[in-house]
């Protein structure tokens, strides 16, 4: 099996990689719970907001939130909301990449139209930094994370319609130092900058990141690197990687397209023992989306016809249906929160499916958010909308 080609900083400069391992069937073991959910009421819940934040044909693509803000990115333009008045704090053109809220700063992660990458307050909207990247605007970046101390960001070559002879070939993997708190120069830049990038030979790979480094999936390899962007270990198998996600204890939960197989949910180890190796059934086997790591150690199968639940053993705990544009998100009691064309619905750990809330005048997409407080939020195709849990009814 030819080996994909890494490079550190420029393709002068080759990586040696550790010694492969292939993956290998292995007993079953039992895998660690997944990392803490959002706790969710009961409801009942009232609607706080409706806001339009794009108009087509531009279109919501994703929806971040924490604490009183929340962060819709468009097709063209990102905007900043406040959380309990849907107040526009703050817009923006979009940039050649997608956002990333940092979980221990208020900071909003965001590559912008030139390829460099702003560092925004995520209060207010202002820029606290910015920071050059390899190759600027020939890069795409769709997949930023932080690990430690580091901000990760990946992506690869984009197409350049002006020249029909370039063909994209390199993925690009390179880290920025943000600490406790960015080091920012007088000029507004961050410092001390990048880390000497990787570079990969390579194309169409899925990612994920945990505490203690980024997993990337190749065709035929997957990589593990760690924040200072060592390649550590290498896992080799026969396929193409559709999408990965990993628990907090590393392990890897990786949807597979093998030759001449069906597509299939593996449960990986680094030590490269596969303890699940599952053929999808059908209609499930068409998801493209990456596994959802329930608590209670159940994986979560989200395809265009609706949800699979999975034991650990790929034995199946229940099945429900969802719109095609609905999206799901798990919670601390083992149950499922989603969104189902008008309805938001809530799966109980049995499969239980009762409604939430309904909204006979917009349609739903993508996976609901809840935050600490209880409160929802939601998105259309051009809409942010959000719930609050109403008061408990006194006793008389």
């Amino acid at each position: 099996m030819s080996r994909v080609l890494v490079f550190r900083r420029s393709r002068s400069n080759p990586v040696s990689l550790p010694a492969p391992v292939a993956i290998h069937d292995a007993p079953r073991r039992e895998g660690p719970p997944a990392a803490p959910a959002p706790a969710c009421p009961p409801g009942p819940f009232a609607l706080l907001f409706t806001r339009t934040v794009a108009d087509a044909p531009m279109e919501v693509l994703s929806v971040l939130a924490a604490g009183d803000r929340i962060y819709a990115m468009g097709s063209m333009v990102w905007t900043l909301l406040h959380a309990a008045t849907g107040e526009v704090v703050a817009r923006g053109l979009r940039g050649l990449g997608d956002g990333a809220l940092d979980p221990l700063l208020p900071l909003l992660y965001q590559p912008d139209a030139q390829g460099q990458l702003d560092g925004l307050h995520f209060d207010a909207g202002q820029r606290v930094f910015w920071s050059p990247l390899y190759l600027n605007a020939n890069l795409l970046r769709t997949f930023l994370a932080r690990v430690g101390d580091s901000l990760l960001l990946l992506g690869s070559e984009r197409s350049h319609p002006a020249s029909g002879s370039f063909e994209p070939k390199l993925s690009c993997l390179e880290a920025l130092t943000v600490g406790p708190g960015p080091e920012v120069r007088p000029s507004g830049q961050l410092a001390p900058g990048m880390t000497s990038p990787l570079l990969w030979q390579a194309l169409g790979w899925t990612a994920a990141a945990w505490a203690q480094g980024l997993a990337i999936a190749f065709p035929g390899e997957i990589h593990r690197v760690d924040e200072s962007l060592d390649i550590v270990r290498v896992l080799t198998f026969h396929g193409e990687p559709v999408a990965l996600s990993v628990d907090a204890a590393g392990v890897l939960h990786l949807l597979v397209d093998a030759p001449g197989e069906p597509r299939a949910l593996w449960i990986v180890a680094w030590d490269g023992q596969r303890s699940l190796r599952l053929p999808l059934p059908a209609p499930y086997d068409r998801t493209q989306q990456p596994p959802l790591l329930l608590p209670t150690g159940q994986v979560l199968v989200r395809a265009p016809a609706g949800l699979l639940c999975l034991g650990q053993g790929g034995e199946i705990h229940w099945t429900g249906c969802l719109a095609p544009d609905g999206g799901a998100v798990a919670l601390a009691d083992g149950s499922v929160l989603a969104t189902d064309g008008h309805d938001l619905v809530r799966f109980a750990a049995d499969g239980a499916r009762t409604i939430v809330h309904q909204f006979p005048d917009h349609l739903l997409c993508g996976p609901p958010l809840v935050s600490d407080g209880g409160e929802i939020t939601l998105a259309t195709r051009t809409e942010i909308l959000r719930l609050r849990p109403c008061p408990a009814h006194p006793v008389p």
